[in-house]
């Protein structure tokens, strides 16, 4: 698919301000972005996703090249002012904080941008799972 349309972000049920994802790099995580819509930084027509990316930090990219031609998922509706959220995804483009996997990566960003606060719903699962299999090992090797 070249471009994402205004149709096609209407038929994902997308609204400025949503939490997004789509299946990450590797097995078993996720890429988070926020949907910005299609009137954004002054360009007109395609539809807009804010991210962090690995290398590259926060940036505004089209939904086509978000989405990778994998399936997007919508994680959470923007339920607070939506012109806030849009807003803090631009201060973030303004100033632009880079990618780092352990305190700041897509998800800190995404939910920065909408929620206010960075955290990351899938480091605290990895940490958590880890720190478990490190107990079990340490239990079975006693």
């Amino acid at each position: 698919m070249e471009s994402w349309s205004a149709q096609e972000a209407q038929a994902l049920d997308l609204y400025p301000g949503d939490l997004i994802s789509r299946p990450g790099e590797g097995p078993g995580y996720e890429h988070f972005g926020v949907y910005l819509g299609a009137e954004i930084c002054g360009h007109f027509g395609s539809q807009w996703v804010y991210d962090n990316m690995k290398g590259q930090g926060d940036r505004v990219v089209s939904l086509h090249e978000f989405s990778l031609g994998k399936p997007i998922r919508v994680i959470s509706t923007a339920h607070n002012d939506r012109a806030l959220t849009l807003a803090r995804a631009l201060q973030k483009i303004q100033k632009p904080s880079p990618w780092k996997l352990v305190s700041y990566n897509c998800e800190h960003g995404a939910r920065e941008v909408v929620e206010g606060r960075p955290y990351s719903i899938q480091l605290q699962a990895a940490v958590g799972v880890s720190c478990l299999m490190f107990a079990l090992m340490w239990i079975s090797s006693s």
